[in-house]
């Protein structure tokens, strides 16, 4: 039986490695316009939805981590195609996700100085692996 620390690495090295190979590079832009050849997407409205799973959350100061096999992550449309991640048992919601679309399969695209992966596979799976700040998201759930 995996053990929830186990579990949390294995969703944030397949969660890095998905941003690794999904990544694109664009200059930094103001306008907040999609950089060429990338089309942003909206969600359809059954991906945008609250998600359960194993989360955990972890910052530097912090000697023991959140964790929670039964937490939740949910979905919210926050302007024209960006979105926030907003997240059960205090852990801090997540802003500012505008996400590509490959074959029913939505997948974050990086930006800022964030390490970053978020997918949402079919519909109705939810990985998230963030590093930001110093601080580590993860999330694995189903909808």
């Amino acid at each position: 039986m995996k053990t929830l620390k186990t579990q949390f690495s294995t969703v944030v090295k397949t969660v890095l490695i998905l941003t690794l190979l999904l990544s694109f590079s664009c200059s930094k832009d103001d306008d907040n316009s999609e950089p060429q050849g990338v089309t942003y997407v909206t969600l359809p409205a059954s991906v945008i939805n609250t998600y359960t799973g194993t989360l955990a959350y972890q910052t530097p100061s912090a000697t023991v981590p959140i964790e929670n096999t039964n937490g939740t992550a949910t979905i919210v449309a926050t302007g024209d195609k960006v979105y926030k991640i907003t997240f059960s048992d205090g852990v801090p919601e997540l802003t500012g996700f505008r996400f590509i679309s490959s074959n029913g399969n939505f997948t974050s695209a990086t930006t800022g100085n964030s390490s970053e992966g978020v997918s949402i596979n079919g519909g109705t799976e939810l990985s998230v692996g963030i590093t930001a700040n110093g601080s580590n998201w993860s999330f694995s759930g189903d909808n």
